[in-house]
């Protein structure tokens, strides 16, 4: 029955309802089935129904498992106000255990399509006529003047502007919008050429202690900023320090590099103790493994046990 109730679908002429339509429906639905309680659905009652119809195990199978301790599960989200729309399986299966007799279908596609699609929302406010107070105007001005629009509102003039806003918008919102202050240009204190110099020299002095040191970890931006004493802040602003844009740019360790390095130490090692150069004992010493390795590092360590073998 639910698969011809699907076919039939199919074969409708296709529809717009809005879902403003959908949420009055599915609250009438409720109503006529005695489910709603001082303008309140019963959702549990649904669920009930629901379930007691169609079984939590052939729910289960559609995927649509009702859970009543979800306060979001997808049925009590169908009587609810529409914000999504819903699959053509929910809304069959809710027909279903709703109406006793032969769903028509048509009929119900057209029922929906009739309701008004109007929300008390959307209905505009009533208007205030309006009311020219040159005193009010004048107060208002003088406010604003002396604390701006945000300003005069925060210090106890709301109910001067409400008064305006309903009875007087089109001139408040002129005023309002001529009043705007014009934003202060940020004053730049930093002496950012003097900083970046003062930087790129702890860099320079850093780097030359550490490069001879192969021990040492990756040489990445923060590696060196945080053993240079500068202020990890600071790299934020790399646009404003060029100098020392340029020195990450030239002295920052790739991962091939870094790991070119941890393979010179190893051999160096190696050597030291007299130990024959094999690869697996290089990668062991390095910390490497064949899956981590770079090509271009594989290559280095090749050379490496070629030359020491010959």
């Amino acid at each position: 029955m639910l698969a011809a109730y699907a076919q039939q679908l199919l074969n409708l002429p296709e529809q717009r309802i809005h879902s403003l339509q959908w949420s009055c429906f599915y609250y009438q639905l409720a109503k006529q089935l005695g489910f709603v309680r001082r303008k309140r659905v019963e959702h549990n009652l649904i669920a009930n129904l629901v379930l007691g119809y169609w079984g939590a195990h052939t729910l289960a199978s559609f995927s649509l498992n009702i859970s009543k301790v979800d306060e979001n599960n997808w049925l009590r989200c169908l009587f609810r106000k529409h914000r999504k729309s819903f699959s053509y399986l929910q809304h069959l299966i809710v027909w279903q255990a709703c109406y006793e007799q032969q769903l028509d279908l048509a009929k119900i596609l057209f029922e929906v399509s009739q309701l008004p699609q109007s929300h008390y929302d959307d209905v505009p406010a009533h208007i205030e006529p309006v009311i020219v107070d040159q005193v009010r105007r004048t107060e208002w001005q003088h406010v604003v003047a002396k604390f701006g629009v945000k300003g005069a509102r925060n210090q106890g003039f709301a109910g001067l502007y409400i008064w305006l806003y309903r009875h007087d918008k089109q001139w408040l919102m002129q005023f309002n919008q001529d009043s705007v202050r014009p934003s202060i240009a940020k004053i730049n204190k930093v002496d950012w050429p003097c900083r970046d110099k003062k930087y790129v020299k702890q860099l320079i002095s850093l780097i030359n202690e550490v490069e001879t040191q192969l021990d040492s970890d990756r040489h990445t931006v923060t590696w060196l900023v945080t053993h240079a004493s500068i202020p990890l802040s600071q790299i934020k602003h790399l646009e404003k320090l060029p100098l020392c844009k340029l020195f990450f740019e030239k002295y920052c360790e790739s991962i091939e590099e870094y790991q070119c390095r941890r393979i010179a130490l190893a051999c160096i090692d190696s050597l030291k103790k007299y130990e024959q150069l094999k690869a697996w004992r290089i990668e062991r010493i390095a910390g490497l493994s064949k899956e981590r390795t770079r090509p271009i590092v594989s290559q280095l360590l090749g050379y490496a046990v070629k030359y020491e073998a010959s």
